[in-house]
């Protein structure tokens, strides 16, 4: 079985759909006499958690699926030891993950690595993903340009 295969099974998105539909029961009764608008927010926050949930998940499964195949790999019996497995916690745009990796050891120079952070390109010791990071500056500078549109126009009104 195929990582997608195994991300998209039958148990998988019916584990999904009932939990979405548990959190919705409420909103979908027709006894619900409720019309207000935190139904609508009710339903968004939940796919919102679901959706979340779900990337977060995918994102450890495919991690291992990298990990495993350079594990097993004729590169890596040839050229690596298997020295250890660390652990790594990912600040990601999906929230934190936590996921396994695999210590590798070099047969002849003795260096160790970890495949999965080099081969994703994730700087050692990070806990932010580079994508997160990116994400954080790009909304920093839009709040700046914001707050400095702001002043302007205060400089403008305090001039007219």
């Amino acid at each position: 079985m195929t990582l997608l295969t195994q991300l998209f099974s039958n148990a998988y998105t019916k584990h999904l759909e009932s939990e979405f539909l548990k959190r919705m029961k409420i909103i979908s009764e027709p006894q619900n006499y409720s019309f207000t608008i935190h139904n609508y927010a009710s339903l968004i926050e939940s796919l919102g958690d679901l959706f979340q949930e779900f990337c977060r998940q995918t994102l450890v499964n495919i991690f291992q699926e990298i990990d495993q195949k350079f594990k097993q790999s004729e590169i890596r019996k040839r050229d690596y030891y298997v020295k250890d497995f660390r652990e790594r916690t990912l600040v990601t745009p999906y929230e934190v993950i936590t996921f396994k990796r695999t210590l590798y050891q070099n047969k002849i120079d003795g260096k160790c690595f970890t495949y999965l952070d080099r081969k994703l390109g994730l700087p050692r010791w990070d806990t932010y993903d580079p994508c997160s990071s990116r994400l954080k500056l790009i909304h920093l500078g839009r709040e700046m340009i914001k707050s400095n549109q702001g002043k302007h126009h205060e400089e403008i009104c305090q001039r007219t």
